[in-house]
């Protein structure tokens, strides 16, 4: 700058890096004070500044340093990432220059009084001495606190930080770091000389020194964020996915997560976030990252959402599954007697424990972790539950962290959110398709490993957890993981993702509804759940025989998916309609469309609760029944009943109506051709196992016994699960409908439907005779062998 380089090195010791930055501002940019004292400043600086210029005889330069803005920075309170100043530190500022100048002036008066001979260069010879400068700087207590990194005040940048993204404009931004390279090189070894204590094994000792290792990777997320461009790709992503798994500090987990979320959302940088994304794909952090997705049941924070079909039960204690059991005598018992473990089943009564092994269960979570800090139970003892083998609990991901210590700095939905953001935004770094829009191959490994058993079950299992922002992400994710992935959309059905997406109450369905929209007419049409899939699907079939939601949901919905898209689906699914298009309502969707898949699902949500390691063991669905409708027929695109009602709907536009008369004239002949079901009553409910007294239940729980008899053998004999089972599993199909379809079942036509054609063509010809008046009407035979 301007002075000598002893007087600025000085100047550093005495001030705060932020106020010398001050030196470097353009003048033009200087602030302005409104105080009295700041005005004296500025006066006495201009004038130094003046004197200087006409009495240097150094140079006849101006001065290039902007010491007016060194002055009016010191007069400002300041407290951001940069420089924390205010009347405390100007005070340890002056009370630490005074004791510099008492001290100097007793050491000369020592001089003095110790009769020193004078020294040759002194000009009073009254015993001169000369000031240590070099050792002299100035402490500020009031900052030490503080933990500064390359001079920058991380808890400030982590305040700026979380500011910034709340913030709707650029004045929210924090100021940019100096040198931010350094900087997030700088904070990455402070957490690597502090967090690696806490990789250890469950019951070593932990460091004390939690406050500043979070703030260390704060930091780092903080710089991040800022400047991704700059810092470049991070080397650091085994160690991060290793101390992420590991550690024992729940809040370090939550910043170490967020740290990993900000390597590969930065937009600015792709050429960074793809080797990010790369380095964490091959370290294993998408499997832990999918971790943290299933933990999204946890901690009991999900709530039943209340609504008129659950009101009691929303709002009702519901005791806790137990579903844990351990061994106890801690790690030599369980070390000793391993190999025996290995076919004992704690859940079997006829499974005995090994000689000498006392096991101890089913517990619940929380009562495991009760038995954890009783020390019960250590991290070498075994556990297990079932769809699991008897593993230490040190080596169980979700029990791990279970026994985490200390306060989390998100909870189990934010955080789910959060990594299913993170892996949506490593999915997509590395492109599927080519610059020409030809698909890649190998798909990427990204895709790969999501798409594994031990990655893709968690994720659609994510939708159950009830929360809105963790339902959106995990859909956006699974959209992004079958597009161009044939072999996992074809199978996409068996993780029951179309059960969980719409077993789900809220409103915020334009995700699922672009899934579902992409998926239920692309799945394996070999064994696709319902009737008409396992029997083989013939090119002519209806749109609900075709779909994987046809069992699911009305045909109209299953229309206007096709024929409108997702936006108008998810639309349709949170409103109440009765048009000739659509007939849906909120109490059909409440109480018939999620009671049932809740029903279906049976225990397995309150089992993720308490183990959220759980994978869904597919069973497909019997079909969700819809009492309003059953007076209704529905051809190709209408509702007959409502499309011919002249004083509801009156002129109720019929598009493509050329084609609907056709479809009309062939269910009519379809009508017509029908015969009595092969089955009996009794033969069907013979087949289902259902004993002589179900006829004469009520309704609902007539309808109950049916789907828990259906679901059972479906269980059983579904292609999926049985190779050999497909004949038993269309027998049970077929006696299904048949108990179904009642009385009705036993008979032919049925009188009303065919009225109900004919009424449709009548208002076909009436609204649009111009359209049809070319043609030919096809239906005289029909209408003659019904006259007859």
């Amino acid at each position: 700058c301007d002075g000598p380089p002893a007087s600025m090195a000085l100047l550093g010791r005495c001030l705060p890096e932020g106020l010398i930055a001050a030196l470097s501002e353009p003048k033009a940019l200087a602030a302005s004070s409104s105080s009295g004292a700041g005005e004296s400043l500025r006066a006495n600086a201009e004038e130094a500044n003046s004197s200087r210029r006409r009495t240097s005889s150094l140079s006849s330069s101006r001065l290039r340093g902007n010491w007016l803005a060194l002055w009016e920075a010191a007069e400002r309170d300041s407290a951001d990432p940069a420089l924390v100043w205010n009347g405390v530190t100007r005070t340890e500022l002056r009370d630490a220059l005074d004791r510099e100048i008492g001290g100097l002036d007793v050491e000369r008066q020592r001089e003095v009084d110790a009769g020193a001979a004078p020294n040759a260069g002194c000009a009073t010879g009254s015993g001169c001495v000369s000031w240590n400068h070099r050792e002299f700087y100035v402490r500020y207590p009031s900052l030490e606190g503080e933990v500064r990194i390359k001079g920058t005040f991380v808890r400030h940048l982590i305040e700026a930080d979380s500011a910034s993204r709340v913030a709707a404009n650029d004045r929210g931004k924090p100021r940019p770091i100096r040198d931010p390279a350094d900087f997030f090189a700088t904070a990455y070894r402070e957490l690597l000389e502090l967090a690696d204590a806490d990789v250890a094994p469950l019951g070593s000792e932990q460091s004390r020194r939690q406050t500043k290792r979070h703030m260390c990777v704060q930091a780092m997320t903080a710089a991040y964020r800022q400047q991704a461009s700059v810092i470049g790709p991070f080397q650091g992503a085994a160690h991060v996915t290793r101390l992420l798994d590991l550690t024992l500090d729940a809040a370090l987990r939550d910043h170490l997560l967020e740290l990993c979320h900000a390597l590969v959302t930065r937009d600015n940088a792709p050429s960074v976030v793809e080797v990010n994304a790369s380095n964490m794909v091959d370290e294993g952090l998408v499997e832990v990252l999918c971790g943290v997705v299933a933990c999204s049941h946890g901690a009991g924070e999900r709530q039943l959402m209340p609504m008129a079909s659950n009101l009691i039960a929303a709002t009702a204690h519901v005791e806790p599954l137990k579903v844990w059991y351990f061994i106890a005598g801690g790690e030599e018992c369980a070390a000793t007697s391993a190999a025996a473990l290995a076919a004992f089943e704690p859940w079997d009564l006829q499974s005995a424990a090994p000689q000498g092994v006392q096991c101890v269960g089913p517990l619940s979570r929380v009562e495991l972790r009760q038995a954890l800090s009783h020390d019960k139970v250590g991290g070498g003892s075994h556990v297990r539950a079932k769809g699991m083998a008897w593993e230490a609990l040190r080596d169980v991901r979700e029990l791990r962290w279970m026994a985490a210590q200390g306060r989390r700095a998100l909870s189990p939905q934010e955080a789910a959110a959060l990594a299913l953001e993170a892996l949506l935004a490593i999915t997509n770094a590395v492109p599927d398709v080519d610059a020409s829009g030809d698909a890649v191959r190998p798909i990427p490994k990204a895709k790969r490993r999501l798409c594994l058993p031990e990655c893709l079950p968690h994720i659609t299992q994510a939708m159950l957890c009830g929360d809105a922002a963790v339902v959106d992400r995990a859909a956006q994710l699974l959209l992004a993981l079958v597009r161009r992935n044939p072999r996992t959309l074809a199978r996409l059905y068996r993780t029951g993702v179309f059960y969980f997406a719409l077993a789900y109450p809220g409103s915020n369905l334009g995700p699922i509804a672009e899934l579902l929209c992409e998926t239920h007419m692309r799945q394996d049409v070999t064994a696709v759940p319902g009737a008409g899939a396992a029997a083989g699907i013939a090119a002519g079939s209806s749109l609900s025989a075709r779909s994987a939601l046809g069992d699911l949901l009305p045909e109209s919905l299953l229309q206007i998916a096709e024929s409108y898209g997702a936006s108008r689906l998810a639309e349709a699914l949170a409103a109440d309609a009765d048009t000739p298009e659509l007939i849906w309502t909120r109490s059909m969707r409440e109480e018939r469309l999620v009671t049932q898949i809740s029903q279906h699902l049976g225990e397995f949500p309150r089992v993720l609760l308490e183990r959220h390691g759980a994978t869904y063991d597919f069973v497909p669905i019997a079909p969700v029944t819809y009492p309003a409708l059953d007076d209704e027929v529905w051809c190709h695109r209408y509702y007959l009943r409502s499309l011919a009602d002249e004083e509801r709907f009156p002129g109720w536009p019929i598009r493509d109506v050329v084609d609907v008369v056709r479809a009309l004239l062939s269910a009519w002949r379809a009508e017509l051709a029908k015969k009595p079901m092969a089955m009996t009553e009794t033969e069907a409910a013979a087949e289902l196992g259902l004993d002589e007294g179900w006829a004469s239940l009520p309704r609902d729980k007539r309808d109950t016994a049916l789907k828990k008899a259906y679901r059972s053998l479906a269980m059983r004999y579904h292609p999926d699960k049985n190779p050999g089972g497909l004949a038993k599993f269309r027998s049970a199909r077929s006696a299904y409908d048949r108990l179904r379809a009642g009385a009705a079942g036993a008979e032919g036509a049925a009188p009303w439907r065919v009225v109900l054609l004919l009424r449709a063509q009548g208002a076909c010809y009436r609204r649009n005779p111009s359209e049809l008046a070319p043609f030919l009407y096809a239906g005289f035979p029909l209408l003659l062998e019904e006259l007859e």
